[in-house]
């Protein structure tokens, strides 16, 4: 009887996702990114860089060169603006909504003309909504109304 009253539980509150927009604002809390830097401070990178003479890749071929990770490391600690990308996220209108009992997130950017033609664009993988971050504004301004999804 548990398993039968737990069951109906978890669907009456997949049901519940299942219903309509709601509006999203893309807001990292500041410990969260103090964290993050703190973990990209203490990576260990190793190993040293590997040399492939005889490899037409190069080191490539055996994994991100070691030079170059620390490169990106450096970046995202010292220069990347996470703030500065929430912005730009944040001036289109994100939504969520509950499709089969799962959060889904996606963009809704609607023309101001009444004859609008609905576009979807869809990233592929690896990938995501930030893809599109220049080219919704100029469709949208050609008359589409654009709806991007977070694809997991």
């Amino acid at each position: 009887l548990k398993f039968v009253v737990s069951c109906a539980a978890r669907f009456q509150e997949m049901e519940s996702l299942d219903s309509h927009a709601v509006p999203f604002e893309i807001s990292v809390p500041e410990d969260v990114l103090t964290d993050l830097k703190d973990r990209l401070r203490n990576a260990r990178v190793t190993p040293d860089d590997i040399e492939a003479p005889n490899d037409p890749n190069g080191a490539w071929a055996y994994g991100t060169r070691r030079s170059a990770l620390l490169e990106y490391v450096e970046y995202w600690i010292n220069d990347y603006d996470w703030r500065a990308a929430e912005k730009q996220l944040n001036a289109l209108p994100h939504y969520t909504i509950g499709l089969r009992g799962l959060k889904t997130h996606f963009i809704h950017a609607r023309s101001a003309r009444d004859d609008a033609i609905p576009l979807l664009l869809v990233h592929g993988w690896p990938g995501s909504i930030v893809e599109f971050l220049e080219v919704i504004p100029k469709l949208v301004g050609k008359g589409f109304h654009v709806v991007v999804p977070s694809i997991p």
